[in-house]
Parts: structure tokens; C-alpha cells; sequence
């Protein structure tokens, strides 16, 4: 793993967002579950289908019997004598036997195939949906890595412009143009700040562990990333709320594929009353005690299958398959119904998250400049300590915004790619291959 990990990212460059996602991907339980799920339903269609290949079995009945040598003397219809041995006769009481059985039709069984079939699809679907789970988790925790490093790059400025203004005070205390009290202030407010830069450190550290355990390997590096791999919070052309899109999603293909299973299993119900058909064959040796002309035997059998009263046995299954198919086709419409208004609430949220980030960056812009020219009239003696400390308040409070309002609408942009289908082709590639899952 360490040496995928330096092939991936190369070493010590920073960890973009579709290698974090990768490697999730590949270390995920929910990813791994699921891809065994769908290799053991593509088993059990295997199982299914065996039915119709020959099957080949060698059986033997040699033995003692106290009748062994005991012996019955009759005559045929053409009055010749025949001797036989007084235990059982029979194909299967042979010495040696060779059977070959060849299912011919069995329509329960083909529809128990497509069940089978439609489970394993399924199956494979339900791993996407789990991809797309851990490439969610894995974009939510990057944002966050990457907006508590904005605040801690802003408390740092903040510091800064703490430092500047404290020893301004200091100036203007000595040169009598400045109250002990205002002092004070000043000092006060450059503790806060530097106390600020030290609770966006641990924060920092609390994400990047976030993060850690989202992408599922703890020697991975979360110590640089890459913000510029961050797609634009922009959705792709088109219209995410079709039920043609919506259809397309992973956890929608479940519900679709889980709802034919149940279709078919009405089939397979009423396919109880069907007549099956196969062929049997074998060859049988009697041993040396057979006492006839005949030693061994022999025999092609036509086998058929044909219900004639099972206790109704099959209308309540077909009743019970058709109400479970009906309960699925629910679920699905109602899947549907509600994945369409998500999809339509967060394109809305987005967009007015996009308009409210422009306003607040603005705004922070101003704050800044705010914070210069009140520097500048200080220097200048034509503003007092308190209006400069007042101005990088409202700078702290105005760039924080700006850096939420960002990274919501980073998570809005993730929860909107995820409902759509569209997050692991948007992050980097879609990755949602079962060969690609790491084994355990």
C-alpha cells in the first residue's frame, strides 16, 4: 500500500482530492461488503445454472446379503430355465453403478436464474452506491481540512495586525496621546487573537484526522493538500432533476433492480405448476451372484415432473411475490419522488450560496481596505485606537464569513453531485470498478 500511495501522489507532493478519494474507494468496508455481496450472487447464479449441466454420479452396492447364495429356478415364456438370486434386483443395487441425469426443462428454475441474475446486478450497484458514500465522506472531510487552514491563515493575519496596532498604543501611551485604559484594550484584543490562532491549530489537527479516517488509511499524508484540485462548485449542464438522471444514481438502480427481482419472482411463483422434464440414464453391474444370463444392465429413463395439487401452495406465492413486487415498485416511486425534491432544493441552495459568497467576499474586501485606511488615518493622528481595533473586528468578523460562505457551498455543490450520481466522474475519474476494491 505505502508504495501505491507514492505512485499515486508521488512523493511528498501534496494529496489532491481524486487521490483521496482513490484511495477510499479502495479501502472502504461498505465498497468491500458490497463487492463480495455481488461476487456471491454471481455464485449462486452459477449454482442455478449448474442444474442444466449433466450431472455424473458412481454408486455401489456391493455388499453381503444372507440371500446371497440362495437361488430361484424359473422359466421364461420360452421355457427356458432362469436362475436368480434371492436378494434385491434392481439398477441401483448393482455391484457398480454409472448414473447421468440431463434437466431439459425446469421453468422454476430459469426464473430462480433471472433473480438471481437481477440480485447480482444489484448487488454491483449497491458497491457504486457505497463508492459514492465514502467519495462524499472523503470531499466533506477535505473541504474542512482546507477551510480550518483558511482560518488559521486568517488568525495568523489577524495576529499580526494585532502586533502592529498593540505597539502602536504603546507609542501613543508614551507620547501621552493615548489612555492607560485604550492601552489595555489593545493588549487585550492581541491575547485574544494570538489565544485564536492556537484553537485553529487544534482545529486543524481535529480535521485532518477527520480526514484520516474518511479516506480508511493512516499512513496516508494529510499534511499538505491541493485546494486547486477542489473542482468549481459548479454543477454540469443539465437537468439533475429528470427522472432519467435521477434514474441513473446508484441508490436508484438498487430500487430498479430490487423491484424487477420481485417482478420475477411472480414468474417463478407461478412456474410451481409447470411440468419439469429431464433424461436419465445409467449402467449398472451385478457381480458374480446375479445367477442369470445377465450380469449387468442398461437403462434411459424419460423423468417427468408434473404437479397436479400442491394446497394451493403456489397461488399464495405467487400472491405473496406479487404483493412484494407492488411494496418494491412503491419504494421505488417514492425513492424517486424524493431524491427529485432533494435534488431541486439543494440546486436552489447552491445557487443562492453562490450569490451570498460573492456579497461576503465583497464585503471582507471592504473590511480590509477598511482596516488600511483607518491604519493609515492613525499614523496620521486623525483616528483614535479604538476605531482602528473596532475596523479589524469587523475585518475578522466579515472574512470568516467569507470563508464559510465558501466551503457551504463546496458541501452544498458535494450533497448535490451526490444526490445526482455525478461526485466520483466530478472528483477525479469514476473509480467505481469491483477490481479496483482492495482485497483483505
Amino acid at each position: 500500500m505505502a508504495a501505491w500511495h507514492a505512485s499515486a501522489y508521488g512523493q511528498g507532493a501534496p494529496l489532491t482530492l481524486a487521490d483521496a478519494v482513490a484511495i477510499a474507494v479502495r479501502r472502504s468496508d461498505g465498497v468491500r461488503i458490497a463487492a463480495l455481496e455481488s461476487e456471491q450472487a454471481q455464485a449462486a447464479v452459477g449454482s442455478e445454472r449448474s442444474a442444466y449441466l449433466p450431472h455424473l454420479g458412481i454408486t455401489s452396492g456391493a455388499g453381503y446379503s444372507n440371500r446371497q447364495n440362495e437361488k430361484l429356478r424359473a422359466l421364461d415364456a420360452n421355457g427356458n430355465e432362469r436362475v436368480y438370486g434371492l436378494q434385491s434386483i434392481g439398477m441401483r443395487n448393482g455391484w457398480f453403478n454409472v448414473e447421468v441425469e440431463q434437466l431439459i426443462v425446469d421453468i422454476r428454475r430459469w426464473r430462480r436464474i433471472d433473480q438471481r441474475q437481477l440480485a447480482a446486478a444489484a448487488a454491483a450497484a449497491a458497491a457504486d452506491e457505497q463508492g459514492d458514500a465514502a467519495a462524499r465522506d472523503v470531499t466533506i472531510a477535505y473541504a474542512n481540512v482546507l477551510r480550518a487552514e483558511a482560518l488559521r491563515a486568517l488568525a495568523a493575519e489577524r495576529v499580526r495586525q494585532a502586533s502592529w496596532l498593540d505597539e502602536q498604543a504603546a507609542l501613543l501611551l508614551r507620547a501621552g496621546r493615548a489612555l492607560a485604559v485604550e492601552r489595555e484594550q489593545i493588549a487585550i484584543a492581541a491575547g485574544e487573537a494570538a489565544l485564536e490562532v492556537r484553537t485553529r491549530d487544534d482545529q486543524v489537527a481535529h480535521a485532518r484526522a477527520a480526514l484520516q479516517l474518511a479516506i480508511g488509511d493512516p499512513a496516508v499524508d494529510v499534511s499538505r493538500l491541493d485546494a486547486a484540485s477542489v473542482p468549481p462548485p459548479e454543477p454540469p449542464p443539465g437537468d439533475f432533476a429528470s427522472d432519467a438522471t435521477l434514474a441513473a444514481t446508484p441508490a436508484l438502480r438498487v430500487l430498479e433492480l430490487r423491484r424487477r427481482v420481485e417482478e420475477s419472482g411472480i414468474g417463478a411463483a407461478r412456474a410451481e405448476r409447470y411440468p419439469t422434464i429431464g433424461v436419465r440414464a445409467g449402467y449398472s453391474n451385478y457381480g458374480p451372484h446375479r445367477y442369470d444370463n445377465y450380469t449387468d444392465e442398461v437403462g434411459v429413463h424419460v423423468a417427468v415432473e408434473v404437479p397436479i395439487f400442491d394446497g394451493n401452495r403456489a397461488a399464495h406465492d405467487t400472491a405473496g411475490a406479487s404483493k412484494a413486487a407492488e411494496i418494491a415498485r412503491l419504494r421505488y416511486a417514492q425513492a424517486l419522488a424524493d431524491a427529485r425534491t432533494r435534488v431541486r432544493d439543494l440546486a436552489n441552495r447552491l445557487a443562492a450560496a453562490g450569490e451570498r459568497l460573492a456579497f461576503a467576499e465583497r464585503r471582507a474586501a471592504l473590511s480590509r481596505e477598511q482596516v488600511r485606511l483607518v491604519d493609515l488615518r492613525l499614523q496620521a493622528q486623525r483616528a483614535a485606537l479604538a476605531e482602528a481595533e473596532a475596523a479589524r473586528a469587523a475585518f475578522g468578523r466579515d472574512a470568516i464569513a467569507a470563508i464559510d460562505a465558501r466551503w457551504e457551498r463546496v458541501e452544498l455543490w458535494t450533497a448535490l453531485m451526490t444526490e445526482s450520481g455525478h461526485l466520483l466522474t466530478m472528483v477525479g475519474g469514476d473509480r467505481r470498478r469491483g477490481d479496483q476494491v482492495e482485497k483483505p
